[in-house]
């Protein structure tokens, strides 16, 4: 993410918010997905699994749109 946010800083103003499902399950819970990383906008479930650099891109886009 570090890579895309450097090189657009448009995506400098999308919050990002990692959540440790070992170390805080109380906020992990309510998530639902089958793979991890799994990444959300707004709460919405966009994607989980490994993503690839593009996925990671349009994730972003909905972050800013």
């Amino acid at each position: 993410m570090q890579e895309l946010k450097d090189k657009y800083p448009e995506y400098d103003d999308v919050e990002i918010e990692e959540i440790d499902e070992d170390n805080r399950p109380e906020e992990y819970a309510h998530f639902n997905h089958e793979f991890v990383p799994a990444y959300y906008v707004d709460g919405e479930h966009v994607f989980d699994g490994v993503p690839t650099l593009e996925i990671i891109e349009e994730i972003l886009k909905k972050g800013i749109s």
